[in-house]
């Protein structure tokens, strides 16, 4: 039998060592929990920007939009060229304008809104799944860097200032929090960046489990300054093999990631979080380098650089920039006013079927069991059904929460995302997910009513318990 003594010791180490993730340069090694709820709990600024930004339920919704006809590869193309600035061409380097794209947001620009929001209405319903590898690929490079770049426009002031890195969106003391948040919704779920890189794109490179082509990391920004440069345009699936084969050789061309430090080769952090990588597609990191043309015999070993989560800003860069920087998007010429359309259309796929739009709170301090800390005032919520094969569903809801604290009467704005597997009662549909948070969704589908409760999964603390009535 292990001495208690030991767990308690064993315990406090683990704490120790998540602690030290504060300061770690490497990439986070867990994930977020699947079904995890995404919560925002920290005051909204005016700007409606919090610290628990997310990507999950577009900001408008239109029906008139010129962007309609357009693929969302050539959606993707005409965000990076609208918003990545070139600042060197020997190399090629780039820095995005993220101050243009604050101010489009912030003045709630009708052009700006309405192609990020049909951009992120496609990535939500876009069969990824039933494509070819290469469109598979293309695709979800281009989501990794559009949604980082996207979490970071939301999230671009904090406190009257702008952020410096994605990560000072995290919530809790782990700087990396932001990267393994669940926060973009695509048409098989809610997924978080370092999923999207870690489990859905290195598959797609990758043979019986082990990467057979590493060079699709230098297609994969993330919004950060020590990884290789974002491309001005989107990643297409016919020409995946020609980027890969630019991107890998232009950033080693680059002092910034591979610089020659007397008989050592310095090169940048990210070589070293998937050195594994590089080791099982070229035998070493060192056959890697030899690849892209370099003399082994000019340096003695491979040292690394700091790492550099620095915000990829046009702003923050202090030399010229080659190419004028983007205006803002080209008006819509129909002079047509936007028009709301259905509110969940998002989410609908082959595979998705939307039951409700919840936006009616009937009693928003529920009475119950638990002593309910918050008032839930206002509520944008899609219900879904979702087919898992073998007649199975699930059932999930996806979007946002206004409230007040009872006590501070602090307002906060909070993103809901859960989905499990659905139990069915007669005429009601439920399911209880209980994971960090205790959620409960029970909707009555002859009265379109929806009870949500969230609780501490220790006993004894309620969150918000609200009725709501569905559409």
């Amino acid at each position: 039998m292990i001495k208690r003594s030991f767990l308690v010791k064993t315990l406090l180490l683990c704490l120790i060592l998540m602690a030290s993730g504060c300061k770690s340069d490497d990439p986070p090694q867990i994930e977020a929990p699947q079904k995890e709820v995404s919560t925002q709990t920290t005051e909204e600024s005016d700007a409606g920007d919090a610290k628990g930004v997310d990507i999950i339920v577009p900001e408008v919704v239109v029906d008139n939009d010129q962007y309609q006809s357009k693929s969302i590869f050539d959606l993707f193309d005409l965000f990076f060229k609208s918003f990545v600035s070139v600042v060197d061409d020997k190399p090629f380097d780039t820095r995005v304008n993220f101050k243009s794209m604050h101010q489009l947001r912030t003045n709630r620009d009708s052009d700006f809104l309405n192609l990020v929001s049909i951009i992120e209405k496609r990535m939500a319903s876009y069969a990824y799944l039933n494509e070819d590898k290469d469109t598979q690929a293309a695709f979800l490079l281009n989501v990794y860097n559009y949604a980082a770049l996207r979490l970071a426009n939301k999230g671009y002031v904090q406190e009257d200032k702008m952020i410096t890195s994605l990560r000072d969106l995290s919530k809790v003391f782990y700087k990396g929090e932001i990267e393994i948040r669940d926060t973009i919704t695509l048409s098989d779920g809610v997924k978080s960046l370092s999923s999207i890189l870690k489990n859905h794109i290195k598959p797609l490179f990758s043979e019986n489990g082990d990467v057979k082509d590493a060079r699709f990391y230098f297609l994969a920004n993330g919004a950060a300054l020590g990884r290789a440069p974002l491309l001005n345009q989107a990643i297409f699936p016919a020409d995946l093999e020609k980027q890969l084969s630019f991107a890998t050789k232009n950033t080693v061309s680059i002092k910034r990631y591979v610089d020659m430090k007397g008989d050592d080769l310095e090169v940048a952090r990210f070589f070293k979080w998937y050195k594994e990588d590089f080791e099982t597609a070229y035998g070493s990191l060192e056959e890697f380098f030899v690849a892209q043309g370099m003399d082994r015999s000019s340096f003695d070993r491979i040292t690394y650089k700091d790492a550099d989560y620095d915000l990829n800003d046009l702003a923050r860069f202090t030399g010229p920039v080659l190419t004028e920087a983007q205006q803002p998007l080209p008006p819509i010429e129909t002079g047509e006013d936007i028009i709301p359309t259905d509110p969940c259309e998002y989410l609908k796929s082959d595979k998705v079927t939307v039951l409700a739009y919840c936006n009616q709170v009937i009693d928003g301090t529920e009475d119950g069991f638990y002593k309910y800390e918050n008032e839930v005032i206002e509520t944008k919520l899609c219900l879904y059904t979702r087919d898992l094969g073998n007649g199975d569903r699930s059932l999930g809801v996806n979007g946002n929460i206004v409230e007040t604290n009872l006590e501070t009467s602090n307002r906060n704005s909070l993103s809901v995302a859960v989905e499990d597997k659905l139990k069915k009662r007669d005429d009601k549909l439920r399911i209880r997910i209980a994971e960090g948070v205790r959620t409960t969704l029970e909707y009555l589908q002859t009265d379109r009513r929806l009870m949500f409760r969230q609780t501490s999964v220790i006993p004894g603390k309620g969150y918000r318990k609200a009725l709501l009535q569905c559409e």
